[in-house]
Parts: C-alpha cells; sequence; structure tokens
C-alpha cells in the first residue's frame, strides 16, 4: 500500500481507528488480556469489552501506540513512512511531514522501531552464510576553523546474512573471538550452517572447529568461486548511507534500535505489504520518552 492509499483510507481519526483494527485482527477481534474472541462493541467510548473478562479495551491498548496523544492518523502515516524509505527517513523530515515538534517526531520513530525488534527466536539464520564486521562512528569533529578535532568513538558490529536471504547483526564493544562466537550461537540455527564465508581476521578461526568455514583472501580477490562476503558487504553498504544521509550521526547508545529498523526492513523486502506486517505486530509494551533521554 503506497501513502496515497493510505491517506485516502484513513482521512479521520475513526477511519484510522477501523483500519488499525483491521490490521491488527485481520481474523476479528480478541481480548489483548486472555484471548477471547466473544467482543462486544462500546462505539460511544471508541472501546471493546470482552465478554469472559469484561477488560474494556480500545485499538490502541498494548501497541506501540497507545497512550499518545497525537492523532492516530499521523501515527500510521510514520509507520508507512519507515517501513517504504529504504535507507530510512530521519526525525526531521517526520517533523515537517506530519507537522509535530522534533523531540515527538523522535521518540515516535523509536517506538516504532521497538515494533520492529526481532523476539526470541532469533537463532533462525541457516544454510549457506556469510559473515563480516564492519564500525560506524568515528568521524572527525571539528571546532572551529584552524583548530584540530576531535575523532569520536567507533563502535562495532557485527553481521551474518543467509545467502539471498536474512540478516542478523548486534552493536557489540570488541570484535573479539568470544563476542563473535556469541553473537554466531545466537543468530544461527544449530546443525543447520551449510558453510559460512567470512574474510581472513584472525577472530574468524574460531569457527573452524564449530562450523564448515570458509575464508576469502581480500588481499588477493574479493571473490573466488562461490566464497565472498558481498552479501553482508551489500547490507553494511545501505546501513551506512541512511546513517550517513538520513541520520547523519547514530549514538552507541541508541544503535541498537537502528539496527533493528534496518534489520526489519531488509528482512522484509520481499513482502507484499509491510505496512500490514509491522501493523499486525504493533503489540509491545511502548517505550517511556524517559527510557531514551536519561
Amino acid at each position: 500500500m503506497n501513502l496515497i492509499e493510505l491517506v485516502t483510507q484513513i482521512d479521520s481519526e475513526e477511519k484510522a481507528r477501523k483500519f488499525l483494527e483491521k490490521m491488527r485482527w485481520p481474523k476479528g477481534i480478541v481480548c489483548p488480556r486472555c484471548g477471547h474472541p466473544h467482543i462486544s462493541r462500546l462505539e460511544a467510548y471508541h472501546k471493546f469489552e470482552c465478554a469472559k473478562c469484561e477488560y474494556q479495551f480500545s485499538v490502541t491498548a498494548g501497541t506501540i501506540f497507545h497512550g499518545t496523544r497525537v492523532a492516530l492518523r499521523k501515527w500510521l502515516i510514520v509507520v508507512s513512512l519507515m517501513v517504504e524509505s529504504k535507507k530510512g527517513i530521519s526525525a526531521k523530515q517526520i517533523e515537517r511531514t506530519i507537522g509535530v515538534s522534533y523531540p515527538t517526531a523522535w521518540y515516535m520513530m523509536h517506538r516504532v522501531r521497538s515494533a520492529m525488534k526481532t523476539d526470541g527466536n532469533e537463532a533462525s539464520l541457516f544454510g549457506i552464510l556469510e559473515m563480516d564486521e564492519t564500525y560506524v562512528g568515528g568521524k572527525e569533529r571539528g571546532i572551529g576553523p584552524g583548530r584540530p578535532g576531535k575523532r569520536s568513538k567507533n563502535t562495532a558490529i557485527l553481521g551474518i546474512i543467509e545467502r539471498n536471504g536474512r540478516v542478523q547483526c548486534r552493536a557489540v564493544q570488541n570484535v573479539g573471538m568470544r563476542e563473535i562466537m556469541d553473537f554466531a550461537t545466537s543468530a544461527v540455527r544449530h546443525g543447520a550452517v551449510d558453510v559460512i564465508y567470512t574474510d581472513q581476521m584472525a577472530s574468524y578461526r574460531i569457527f573452524d572447529s564449530v562450523y564448515p568455514h570458509k575464508p576469502v583472501n581480500h588481499v588477493v580477490s574479493f571473490v573466488d568461486g562461490d566464497i565472498h562476503t558481498n552479501g553482508i558487504e551489500g547490507f553494511w553498504s545501505l546501513l551506512k548511507r541512511g546513517i550517513n544521509g538520513a541520520f547523519h550521526h547514530v549514538s552507541a547508545e541508541h544503535l541498537p534500535r537502528y539496527l533493528d529498523e534496518f534489520m526489519w526492513r531488509f528482512n522484509h523486502r520481499r513482502g507484499s505489504d509491510s505496512l500490514s506486517i509491522l501493523l499486525h505486530g504493533c503489540e509491545r509494551h511502548h517505550i517511556a520518552y524517559s527510557e531514551l533521554a536519561s
């Protein structure tokens, strides 16, 4: 669904609530507390009541939209822009597009990112895998004409991608054998690796006794038959173009949420309707602003 189609369907708050209701409960409304399917509508209050536990709830209850004063129409537009913007969209652009303050736009986007976070079944990658590391940050910060600048600290990121498939990545303190193995164990399905391709960094030698492992020597060539890491390096390129072009700077504190966003969009790139997929899974504990601004 493109933005024009979405805006046409949600040109009032009532239509926006009906739209979210359809996306959240495509097979019919169920109680978010007990899961019971027999629900009564309280039209005057824009709420529902469960026939079993008598819990009263709205369409936004228990979702990333819960407790907000921003119009639901604006929320849905933000979600649409974030899932469809291949390299991301800045909070400043959201501020201008929907007419809210910058802190509100920034906060809304982090709430949406919380719905993009992978659940507890991360160890799902299998088959032919590529693993690599990259770094973000570290740019020179000048403090005036003719004066020396300060270089901010790099943040390391590890990533694993299925050949022509899904990706997972994680910000880490160091790129050592322990961090590499911990991440691989959390991301890869046990016993389901055909081969894992890496470069010749010494830390990747830990895979030699665990997985079928073939490194490529980048000093000689970036491709040696089927042995290459072009897939994960392509994802790094997409990530860095987004960070440099849309966000300009991402702090180490908030980097994991931006990684969630880029991973979610990449892993759903072949989906027919990313907006529906995200809204169907929007039941998340919403993040308090104090949690982000602290």
